[in-house]
């Protein structure tokens, strides 16, 4: 192995470890179980642990779900050709009176992650009240939509 390919997994390697720290702690700070973030992640603990240990042998697709768990997917460039408006990465629950309701167990004025926000409503679309909904909400609930690329909410702004 030539030593420029050497330095290359060595740098990897430190950063697969930078990674998994941030995670862990960004988990910690929240105070969230890791048992509750892998599943939130749909992977399992114990790839979770690898991941915060810093290993280089978990999938992308692992380590983006993680983040998006935990709110970390801000970080990480939008697409290019998206049509959307950007969002923030996060959003306070108290913003929108139907989130609010649905994120009962948060404070008025927590923030909570936009994949948060979308799976609050897609879990307990039956509890919104759709009348009730005011059109910065529907908004709202339109570029969630378009962001996590799922029609589930059949909105009609």
């Amino acid at each position: 192995m030539s030593k420029n390919i050497a330095h290359t997994f060595e740098q990897s390697a430190a950063a697969a470890q930078r990674l998994g720290a941030f995670i862990a702690k960004r988990r910690k700070a929240l105070k969230v179980p890791a048992t509750q973030t892998a599943l939130a992640a749909g992977i399992s603990r114990l790839t979770l642990h690898r991941l915060e240990q810093g290993s280089t042998s978990i999938t992308l697709g692992a380590c983006l779900n993680t983040m998006a768990a935990l709110g970390l997917l801000g970080a990480v460039p939008p697409q290019e050709n998206s049509h959307s408006p950007m969002l923030p990465s996060r959003v306070r629950v108290n913003q929108y009176p139907e989130l609010q309701k649905l994120a009962w167990q948060h404070h008025d004025d927590a923030e909570i992650s936009l994949q948060a926000a979308f799976k609050l409503y897609q879990n307990n679309w039956r509890h919104v009240q759709v009348a009730a909904l005011g059109e910065a909400e529907i908004q709202f609930i339109t570029l969630l939509e378009q962001a996590f690329e799922e029609a589930l909410l059949h909105v009609q702004p």
